[in-house]
């Protein structure tokens, strides 16, 4: 039990890496802001399983949310095969602009393991981006993470300790897994990795894993839960996890090795399936515009009325474009811009979004400060009209041009996603419901305008409640009449369908795109009319409108006296015919299509680039189509084939006799389905690994060189098109929808919803919980690194255990961190307090530090002839106050009031040490700084992007006059000005190739030395004795520059310094297959080769002949207490700027980042002598 216990303190004190690493040098703390622009009233929701936080504005929104929440939470327990012991968090937000606002996560205690964060108390932070598809998936994305982590690394600090150390999952494992549990597969997902394979960029599992490590994970369990079925799945993460080593589960759940599950059986099941599926397929190739993107996406797309001109969106790393480009000379121009680079490429990427509203208009809509604006651009002019906001909303989903200045907009008001139709900055509601309506444009019927959307709603009404629904049904289109009155049209219907994109191309005529055949293509609909049969109608004997009368008995003779006559009438019916337009190989990604049906610009991928088409629309053609094996496999898991399952509500009419051909369908769907299973099994390895969808050329069909596959023979009720839906003319005229035979189906539950109850719902109060403890081995220089100066070297604070303890509120607006740190040789202990306040846009932090240490000092007498060495205690006190102001996610200014007090006590070891007074010095403190930070962690000591730092420091000794005390008292201002610039280059998305300058200068009565030499966070530090340090009355403070390596510390000192490093980060690790090794260290291996020059000086200029650096002072007197009356001061030349070059090792040991490098000094044209570097802490 005892050496349990050893064990177990052994790994407390060597858990988690540096908590201060970025306190390095002079303070050099960087960071992105989180912007708070709105204040709320947080509520708190407590159920078995979660905590919710919300606003009041929400509540309609928590409606979905928790019984979404625990309806998933089921579902993943089971999975896992684990339970929670603690609710988990949930915050919800508004959108995504408001989610980023917050500060959860900001500063969260982190274990640092191999590059891994896991936090010690996970949040989940989910918003609502108007479609509840998304929102349910980001949440059970959130509720299988949070799950997955608790499995892998335990709920308290002994099981997160001993994981964090043994378990090692790469990010395809983790991020796949949990992926899979949100989705097992999907459309989108399946046009991504077929492109991927048939690209040919990809040989291996391992290839794919490396680039997307998330589609790639989830593709092998969607294999393996195919294959092997999904209990599979579970046992893998069991058997994994209890053997710390994925090969070892994949040996003992399959009884082969990972290689070949994830190589040969993975690889020829897909290569398979996908070329199967290219057969017979299209892909178009005349109307290509060129388009220059390199790395950037596109995420809109609109056609001009006159189709002259094409506007699209291009969105990189944070910076969205709106380009115009003209269709015949396709010359393309940015019109409009907005954001910055953000490497971590965390910004909305929603906005801006488009519109015309005639040919030479275009609307943008775009957000800035969480608010929404329209702007117009004048095409022919160039000129854009002043932005307006639209208020009242939340976000825009979606802009179309409805008429004059009237526009069709799909929007987020009070957590809900409707229509609504905007003019002259006031927006009207078309429908409020909890529904999600999607995509609004407008459409004539009839002659009458209305508007065509998708929507998830089950039935054809506009305010209708959920009940016992949840929001999660498929995409159907619909159609609202806006100048005359009526209710909406269902005009699709389909199952495990989503239809998306619609697009009116003339009166009753419209276009979408759907993922019926498992690959999202163009369908064309037509409203059509139908002659049902007769009506009785009755005419009054005032001479009104003849009445429709009712089949039942529910007409009273009373009402019937008011009828002069009986007769009959025509009743018409309207049904929508719809057909496949496009047959392609990849998924449709957005189409615009111009007013009078004639051009249609499409944006598909292929080959790794977008691509964009402007042609001809041939709406009057049919494209025979033919179902995805993955189309087929769901179909089958939801019992469509089996049970020949329909959702045709057709008008009615006589029954036919059936054909023959019936069963032969049948055996057809389960032949293709037997082949589907034949291929998993095969052995043999692909033909070829080519791409081979035909080409659609214009509107021309080309024959493939491949031989057609038998395309399944399907019934009436099994056509490849959504189903129709019958529209009945009623009285005046008046459109409605048809009661039909089969209505949507909502398959109930197996648990019975929880009910959201408002009225449980606390307020928020900003309590603070205890968060975590963090234990640490480090010897990182904490807060400003400033020590009194007295004449010594400076003093680097040796290894030591760091403990901390963190309390925070929910939502982390409040930190409290108490904290000391225990040095190896018990000298030099260390005791810190912060507290933080982030709840407003102006961050406050409130800092106090205490350090004390025994040191060997001189002392002098006033003459200067005797001197003679004490033991001394230097005490260390500071309080800091710390103001941050953002001026947006990357640049900050801040300020620092500082107060230091230093104490010097002699140790009383004779009479005559008693004497000697206490030495005081206080000394109140003001920074300014400039802080720009925009870069993101790639991973294990690897960044990108840049970061900058510009600061100035004032210091003003401030007097005190109590009893016999040394020490300045008055008047002694010292100044400082500093820069630190980094940058890193990302070679491969794998080397990283990192630079940093910095430097400083100090001024005044007293200045700062600075100690030039050696690394930071040195382990076995020492000094040169060779190069003189200055006097002590010179100074006030001194500190340590670095990193210098090839040379000790005080290589070179003064008041001013330079320093220029420059290194290749290189993770031998993934060049040389050890990435899934189960040992650490060969996991993590780095190398690294570096480069630095640097100087420091006293005075105005380093080339200084009065530089004290060339010159020495020579004491022929020894002993303590001996000084000679004849000194000699030798002059010579130094070259004051030194150089260092060499090569290191880095890796994980013990969940430490550990440094070995080997360095060569080069001073005055000589190189020094190969001296080696034992280090803690990653690099900067």
């Amino acid at each position: 039990m005892r050496q349990h216990l050893y064990l177990y303190l052994f790994f407390i004190f060597l858990w988690a890496a540096p908590q201060f690493v970025a306190a390095q040098l002079v303070s050099s703390e960087f960071g992105q802001n989180r912007l708070q622009r709105e204040q709320y009233q947080w509520k708190r929701y407590e159920t078995l399983n979660f905590t919710f936080y919300y606003h009041s504005q929400q509540e309609g929104l928590m409606k979905t949310i928790l019984p979404m929440a625990e309806q998933d939470y089921r579902q993943l327990k089971s999975l896992f095969e684990y339970q929670i012991r603690q609710p988990i968090e949930v915050i919800v937000y508004d959108d995504y602009s408001d989610l980023l606002q917050s500060n959860v996560g900001i500063s969260a205690p982190a274990l640092f393991n191999s590059g891994q964060q896991v936090y010690l108390d996970k949040k989940l932070l989910v918003h609502f981006d108007g479609n509840h598809q998304k929102l349910h998936k980001n949440l059970r994305e959130g509720i299988a993470r949070a799950v997955l982590n608790r499995m892998l690394f335990g709920s308290n600090l002994q099981e997160i300790v001993q994981n964090s150390v043994l378990l090692e999952l790469p990010d395809w494992f983790t991020e796949g897994l949990i992926a899979h549990a949100v989705e097992e597969w999907s459309t989108e997902k399946d046009d991504q990795l077929r492109e991927a394979l048939l690209s040919g960029r990809y040989a291996n599992f391992l290839e794919l894993a490396e680039e997307h490590p998330q589609l790639a994970g989830q593709s092998l369990f969607h294999y393996i839960a195919r294959n092997h079925g999904q209990a599979t799945v579970s046992n893998l993460l069991y058997l994994s996890r209890i053997n710390h080593s994925i090969e070892a589960g994949f040996r003992y759940a399959f009884g082969s090795s990972f290689y070949t599950v994830a190589g040969s059986s993975w690889y020829k099941y897909f290569m398979q399936r996908y070329e199967s599926d290219n057969l017979g397929k299209l892909f178009p190739n005349a109307g290509e515009l060129e388009v220059k993107l390199g790395k950037k996406a596109i995420s809109q797309l609109v056609l001009a009325p006159n189709a002259r001109q094409l506007a699209y969106v291009k969105q990189k790393l944070g910076k969205q474009q709106v380009v115009l480009q003209q269709a015949e000379s396709q010359k393309a121009k940015v019109v409009w811009r907005q954001g910055a680079k953000d490497h971590s490429n965390r910004s909305d990427q929603h906005y801006p979004l488009l519109a015309w509203r005639n040919d030479q208009e275009l609307a943008i809509v775009f957000e800035r400060a969480d608010k929404v604006y329209l702007q117009f651009l004048n095409t022919a002019k160039g000129k854009l009209s002043k932005a307006q906001e639209i208020k009242d909303i939340e976000r825009v989903g979606h802009i179309s041009h409805y008429q004059g200045s009237q526009f069709l907009l799909s929007a987020q008001a009070e957590g809900q996603s409707d229509l609504f139709l905007y003019s002259n900055g006031q927006a009207k509601n078309l429908s409020q419901d909890a529904w999600d309506d999607l995509s609004p444009t407008v459409m004539r019927f009839q002659g009458k305008k209305g508007v065509l959307f998708s929507s998830n709603r089950p039935a054809a009404k506009m305010k209708l409640p959920l009940g016992q629904q949840l929001p999660l049904l498929q995409f159907d289109l619909f159609f609202l009449p806006l100048e005359e009155k009526g209710a909406p049209i269902r005009l699709t219907n389909s199952f495990l369908v989503n239809e998306k994109n619609p697009q009116a191309l003339g009166d009753g005529q419209f276009s979408f795109l759907s993922d019926q055949s498992g690959i999202y293509n163009r369908y064309i609909g037509q409203i059509d009319s139908v002659l049902l049969g007769q009506q009785v109608v009755g005419y009054p004997k005032s001479g009104e409108a003849p009445i429709v009368l009712p089949l039942d008995s529910s007409f009273s003779a009373a009402d019937s006296s008011q009828l002069d006559s009986f007769g009959q009438q025509p009743l018409y019916g309207w049904q929508t015919k719809l057909m496949a337009n496009t047959n392609y190989s990849r998924n449709i990604l957005a189409q615009s299509i111009t007013p009078n049906g004639e051009k249609v610009a499409d944006l598909l991928f292929r080959g790794g680039k977008y691509k964009l088409f402007l042609r001809n629309l041939r709406s009057d053609r049919e494209m025979q189509m033919s179902s995805s094996r993955y189309r087929l496999i769901l179909e089958r898991q939801n019992g469509l084939l089996q049970q020949q399952k329909t959702r045709s509500i057709e008008p009615k009419k006589k029954e036919e006799p059936k054909e023959k051909k019936g069963p032969q369908t049948d055996k057809s769907l389960e032949e293709e389905l037997k082949a589907v299973e034949q291929e998993i099994k095969s052995d043999s390895l692909p033909p070829s690994q080519s791409d081979t969808a035909k080409v659609d050329i214009d509107n021309y069909l080309f024959q493939t060189e491949f031989e057609e596959v038998e395309t399944p023979k399907l019934n009436k009720k099994d056509s490849t098109p959504p189903k129709a839906i019958e529209l009945v003319e009623g009285q005046n005229g008046q459109i409605v929808e048809k009661e039909t035979p089969e209505e949507k189906t909502i398959k109930a539950p197996k648990h019975k919803l929880l009910v959201f109850d408002p009225q449980k719902g606390e307020k928020q109060e900003d309590n603070f919980f205890f968060e975590g403890v963090e234990l640490n081995l480090d010897n990182t220089v904490l807060y400003n690194g400033l020590d009194l100066y007295l004449g010594g070297p400076f003093r680097l604070p040796p290894l030591g255990i760091s403990g901390q303890i963190n309390f925070s509120d929910a939502l982390e607006n409040y930190r409290l961190e108490v904290g000391m740190r225990i040095p190896i040789t018990f000298d030099g202990m260390e005791y810190f307090l912060n507290f933080e306040n982030r709840k407003y846009r102006l961050d406050q932090k409130y800092s106090l530090y205490r350090r004390g240490f025994s040191e060997d000092y001189i002392l002098e007498d006033s003459t200067g002839t005797i001197q003679e060495q004490v033991e001394g205690r230097t005490l260390k006190h500071l309080a800091m106050a710390e103001f941050s102001y953002p001026l947006g996610r990357f640049r900050s200014i801040r300020s620092t009031l500082s107060f230091q007090a230093d104490r010097v006590a002699i140790s009383p070891e004779d009479l005559g040490s008693l004497s000697v007074p206490i030495y005081d010095e206080n000394r109140l403190g003001i920074r300014l700084e400039y802080v720009y930070d925009n870069s993101v962690i790639l991973g294990l000591n690897a960044r990108k992007g840049s970061r900058m730092r510009i600061y100035g420091d004032y210091f003003q000794g401030i007097p005190f006059s109590t009893g016999d005390r040394l020490g300045q008292v008055a008047n002694t201002p010292t100044f400082a000005l500093g820069l630190d610039a980094r940058h890193y280059i990302s070679l491969d998305n794998k080397s990283i190739l990192a630079f940093r300058f910095v430097g400083a200068s100090s001024f005044g009565q007293q200045k700062i030395l600075y100690n030039l030499g050696g690394m930071e966070n040195w382990l076995f530090s020492s000094q040169t004795e060779t190069i003189p340090l200055p006097d002590g009355q010179d100074y006030a403070y001194q500190t340590v520059a670095a990193n210098m390596r090839g040379f000790d510390a005080n290589i070179r000192n003064g008041n001013s310094f330079a320093l220029i490093n420059a290194e290749l980060r290189i993770p031998l690790a993934e060049y040389l297959g050890n990435s899934n090794s189960n040992s650490s260290i060969l996991r993590n291996l780095q190398l690294s080769g570096f480069y630095d020059v640097g100087t420091a000086w006293q005075g105005s200029s380093p080339f200084s002949k009065d530089n004290p650096l060339n010159s020495t002072t020579i004491d022929p007197a020894s002993g303590v207490n001996v000084v000679s009356p004849i000194r000699l001061r030798v002059n010579y030349y130094r070259r004051p700027i030194v150089q260092g070059f060499g090569f290191g090792l880095r890796s994980v040991v013990l969940g430490y980042f550990v440094k070995l490098d080997c360095a060569w000094g080069v001073e005055t044209g000589d190189v020094q002598q190969a001296k080696i570097y034992l280090s803690l802490g990653k690099d900067f």
